[in-house]
């Protein structure tokens, strides 16, 4: 099977036997070069799918690459940690210039780092377009995919009339009853019937699943922007070959959507183009703009690490820590609705 691998450094595309041992497929990965420049680094985290999921590292003398669900086309992230270490105090002095070039972190640098990003609308501009692509924050009321996907489809105006949330997860639903074998148990992570409820209710989080249907319903390509990878994820219905495609940003709990205007303000939302046409003289510009903004949202620190940000169990109201956390908390409770705890 064919398979992307991207590291903060490099990108390689292998083929890999699903019947390979994982063992050596971990140490195929950090033997390549074209993933880190130093390979006596170990392999932190590997993460897949959409959103992004870190991958059980741990195997025995039998376990295979396909016994991790790794498969055909799969993008994996990979993470690498240095073996060697640190300076001690003494050595960084030593060093001289290392200590002389170290920069000064003030607490208000820091608090200007974290700063809200209604102050400053991040936006990216596109000499071409003479216009900006700029970041259109969706409400955080657990139901912000299907906000940015009718968002970007019907415009500010007309999103939560036009395609509310609710309509949007009747039609995964519709789409999960209509194909059992492709919507299956174990593609849905549990009974399909459960699955169906739980999607409807609206403290419901979608993923690639929902994604997928809905990208298919409206015939179009979701390019999905994951902050913390950088990875750029593109979901379609490659049978269909959609003409238009629209650019959502993920944070790790959190979806918006990319608009092209010709100001950077909250008060020309109604001028906001959110469709592009795939192929067309503007895509590659856009796409660039796209990948500058990403950029500028990491130093932002617009991500959120999925494993230590708190989510609140809504059948039981337990807080919990990280996707690890709720994961385990559903193993011993079957408890499967859950909702960001929200930053006072």
């Amino acid at each position: 099977m064919r398979l992307k691998l991207k590291s903060d450094t490099g990108v390689s595309t292998i083929q890999a036997d699903p019947d390979r041992l994982f063992q050596d497929f971990l140490a195929d990965i950090k033997a390549n070069g074209n993933l880190h420049t130093d390979t006596s680094e170990s392999i932190s985290v590997i993460k897949t799918g959409f959103p992004p999921k870190p991958i059980d590292l741990t195997y025995d003398s039998s376990t295979k690459l396909q016994d991790k669900h790794v498969k055909d086309g799969d993008q994996l992230s990979i993470t690498f940690v240095s073996n060697k270490r640190p300076l001690s105090p003494e050595s960084e002095a030593n060093s001289g210039a290392a200590l002389l070039n170290k920069p000064a972190v003030t607490t208000q640098a820091a608090t200007n780092k974290k700063r809200d990003l209604k102050e400053d609308i991040p936006a990216i501009y596109i000499e071409s377009e003479s216009k900006y692509l700029i970041l259109r924050n969706i409400p955080d009321d657990n139901s912000c995919l299907f906000n940015s996907i009718s968002y970007a489809i019907s415009g500010h105006d007309s999103y939560t009339t036009f395609s509310p949330p609710q309509e949007l997860r009747k039609v995964v639903v519709d789409y999960v009853n209509r194909d059992p074998l492709l919507y299956s148990d174990t593609v849905l992570g549990r009974p399909r019937d459960d699955y169906c409820r739980w999607i409807l209710k609206k403290d419901s989080w979608g993923g690639a699943i929902e994604l997928g249907i809905l990208a298919d319903w409206f015939d179009v390509r979701i390019t999905c922007i994951d902050i913390e990878s950088g990875n750029f994820i593109k979901i379609e219905n490659e049978e269909k070959k959609p003409s238009k495609f629209m650019l959502l940003i993920y944070s790790g709990i959190h979806y918006d959507v990319l608009a092209l205007c010709n100001e950077v303000s909250t008060k020309n939302k109604d001028h906001d183009e959110c469709l592009f046409g795939i192929g067309d003289s503007r895509d590659e510009a856009i796409v660039e703009a796209a990948e500058k903004l990403c950029k500028l949202l990491q130093e932002k620190d617009y991500s959120t690490n999925t494993t230590t940000f708190r989510v609140r169990c809504l059948d039981c109201y337990s807080i919990l820590v990280g996707e690890l956390g709720a994961s385990k908390h559903a193993e011993q409770t079957g408890h499967l609705n859950f909702g960001e705890v929200k930053k006072k």
